[in-house]
């Protein structure tokens, strides 16, 4: 059997800042989460209305490793310099992609790359299937 990349999405519906760039598109995707299944991948969304502001926490620094290995920004998206990650998954939701069989993020969306934003919808190009 195929193994397949697994995606998972933080989204508090009732917090997601709509006017901010890196949220562009976010509504479509949330509307046809069959465009990743299509690719091939496995994907879920978590709420994080209800989340522990520690597990978000844990989360987004699970998210930080493809961040650094592939040298692009999260820091800002998701929070500020001061406070890192405050956002993710509530303001700002993040997709977590995760290779097959593999407990260890491979990629996150949005994220800034060469002064630009990839949003969360960008991410379909981006991600296929193995």
């Amino acid at each position: 059997m195929k193994t397949k990349k697994r995606a998972v999405l933080y989204h508090s519906p009732a917090a997601t800042l709509g006017s901010l760039e890196c949220n562009k598109g976010i509504d479509k995707v949330l509307k046809h989460p069959e465009d990743f299944r299509r690719q091939g991948i496995d994907f879920q969304v978590v709420d994080t209305t209800t989340m522990p502001d520690h597990e978000r926490q844990t989360e987004y620094m699970r998210a930080v490793l493809p961040s650094v290995l592939k040298k692009y920004r999260i820091r800002q998206v998701f929070g500020s310099r001061r406070n890192a990650g405050f956002m993710f998954g509530r303001g700002v939701p993040a997709l977590v992609v995760y290779g097959p069989s593999s407990t260890v993020p491979e990629d996150v969306f949005p994220h800034e790359e060469s002064g630009r934003i990839v949003t969360i919808k960008e991410s379909l190009s981006r991600i296929s299937a193995v």
